[in-house]
């Protein structure tokens, strides 16, 4: 019998060195030009913009809408000031998505927030936002996504209030939902997109009841909670309100992460944005209008399940839809995530901040397996959390940090390589508006929540070693070169990946 063994990993394209660039001086994240119609093994671009909107929907249309609203009221305690923050986030996610559609369209390659500060400011502060978003970001997100996802599929079996769920048994469920997205993304692009859609849409239906159902109440003369709507409002508890506010608004720039897989993006990624935030802001805003009709600030705040309990007092028997809404919108959005979070941990082993091979892609689906194995195991470590607001809060200072110093490069970018092709480009005041809100509520999140702000920056500033140590030396260290390449050829072997491959031209 011959055995066959493999010594050295299978190298389909000369990987990327640390500095971004290949042997032949082309650097990692300037792909800019049009797509390499002689790659054979590669991300593909299969999503138009009916999918690129029904991803961005499903994304962002998830947790957020069950679980923001109680964070909103608390932070600034009226139902007047409710709505202006919904409807203000909502303003604020368009300017923001409007920016990153010229950011996505003048930087192609895919990575999102990432990849543009990277690009723009350097190796140094891209591994400090990638570091934050790796560490926090991405698995608090999804987590928190996974957990109502269990929380409500579990209530209906637990009626009792004084009984909730178990919290073992949420965590295991959220587990299982993770495992199960983490499959559907590893198996197919297209299998992955198809569920998003069909879910999607199922999750619109309901909601859309929720909305009907308000604007009849207010028809017919529900209106007390709107009376002197804005007596108590507290403007200290502005950035906290935000950052919940804005949660359910994440994902809106969840597109220019997998820009490299939508087609035609200098047409389609301004329209899909849009078209996506104008629905959700929509959605959010109409739905919290009919949670006033029923529910008082009070009764919001005590409320663990604000859905359910609208539905209970004004659906009666049927309100058992709410905890079908809500699993159908948490699943699609945790599996949406997956499928963009999974593509930055793809751009940052592609550029050498994390190990090369995580960045290979299947020879049969087509999927960067790794990335999505990678982002679904840390997520699962999350799912043991018992304070979600603050892992809110921690999102919102990072990533909105993060979101302001995106759009503040593309106007140095403007400055330093004005005659860059942009095929998409907005008027100049947008990004220095959107630049300035991003200011006004890092500010104002550190007023409502200082310890967890600090604590947040703390986690960014932690990964100034980790960069020294672990991108600066690693090449230098002769015995880690030889574990990575065992490594290489060990996954290689069981999962069959390999790096991206294209034809010499």
């Amino acid at each position: 019998m011959t055995s066959i063994t493999m010594e050295e990993p299978i190298e389909s394209l000369p990987s990327f060195e640390r500095n971004g660039t290949d042997p032949q001086g082309r650097t990692s994240d300037t792909n800019e030009q049009e797509e390499d119609t002689d790659s054979t093994v590669k991300l593909e671009r299969t999503l138009g913009i009916f999918d690129g909107v029904m991803v961005n929907v499903g994304i962002m249309i998830g947790t957020g809408i069950f679980i923001s609203p109680k964070g909103v009221v608390a932070g600034v305690e009226s139902v007047g000031a409710t709505i202006c923050v919904w409807v203000g986030a909502g303003i604020i996610s368009l300017l923001g998505a409007l920016c990153y559609a010229e950011l996505g369209t003048t930087i192609s390659s895919s990575g999102g927030t990432y990849t543009y500060i990277r690009h723009i400011f350097g190796d140094f502060v891209g591994f400090l936002n990638f570091w934050a978003d790796t560490v926090i970001v991405t698995p608090s997100s999804n987590a928190v996504m996974a957990l109502l996802f269990s929380i409500y599929c579990l209530e209906p079996f637990y009626p009792d209030p004084d009984c909730p769920p178990p919290k073992i048994a949420i965590s295991l469920f959220a587990i299982l939902s993770i495992l199960l997205t983490m499959f559907v993304n590893c198996w197919s692009v297209k299998l992955t997109t198809l569920f998003q859609n069909v879910l999607s849409i199922c999750k619109l239906i309901p909601l859309g009841i929720l909305m009907v159902s308000g604007l009849a109440r207010l028809g017919m003369g529900h209106t007390e909670h709107f009376k002197d709507s804005f007596a108590s409002t507290d403007i200290t508890g502005l950035g906290t309100a935000l950052y919940s506010c804005f949660f359910s608004y994440a994902g809106w720039n969840a597109l220019n992460v997998i820009n490299e897989e939508l087609k035609n993006p200098s047409r389609n990624l301004p329209i899909a944005v849009a078209t996506s935030i104008l629905i959700v802001g929509f959605v959010n805003t109409l739905t919290n209008v009919a949670y006033f009709t029923a529910l008082s600030p009070t009764e919001l705040l005590s409320s663990n399940a604000v859905a359910f309990s609208y539905a209970y007092q004004v659906l009666g028997r049927f309100a058992v839809i709410i905890p079908i809404t809500v699993v159908l919108s948490t699943f699609g959005c945790l599996n949406g995530s997956i499928l963009s979070s999974s593509r930055e941990f793809f751009a940052g082993a592609r550029t050498g901040h994390l190990p090369t091979f995580i960045s290979y892609i299947s020879i049969n689906h087509k999927t960067p397996t790794l990335c999505i194995m990678m982002t679904s195991t840390i997520t699962l470590c999350f799912c043991f959390v018992d304070n979600l607001f603050t892992l809110i809060n921690f999102y919102g200072f990072i990533k909105w940090s993060s979101f302001g110093l995106a759009v503040a490069g593309m106007l140095v970018l403007r400055y330093k390589d004005p005659n860059r092709p942009r095929p998409f480009k907005v008027n100049i005041i947008i990004p220095i508006i959107f630049v300035l809100v991003c200011i006004f509520i890092a500010v104002f999140g550190f007023i409502g929540a200082p310890i967890d702000t600090l604590i947040a920056t703390a986690i960014i500033v932690s990964g100034i070693p980790v960069y020294l140590i672990l991108v600066k030396l690693d090449p230098k260290i002769k015995w880690m070169t030889k574990v990575k390449r065992k490594t290489t050829v060990f996954l290689q072997t069981i999962l069959l990946v390999t790096s991206e491959e294209h034809k010499d031209t």
